[in-house]
């Protein structure tokens, strides 16, 4: 079952993505990250699945602060 933290902290991450506070590659590795205690299966779920593959496939892009370099 997931928790009112993890809920909370999906719906946030998401907001931050859409509101372009948070980069959509930054997000997506959040958003994968809690991915485990979101769903019951990320591989499976439509949404989350996005999410990991995402991740996965950039996670040698740099990110935030690193990224200006």
């Amino acid at each position: 079952m997931t928790s009112e933290h993890t809920k909370n902290a999906v719906v946030s991450n998401a907001e931050a993505i859409l509101a372009g506070d948070l980069g959509i590659i930054a997000g997506c590795v959040r958003l994968a990250a809690l991915a485990h205690d979101a769903v019951p299966n990320w591989a499976a779920d439509k949404d989350f699945v996005v999410f990991g593959a995402l991740a996965s496939e950039t996670d040698h892009l740099p990110t935030g602060s690193a990224r200006k370099y």
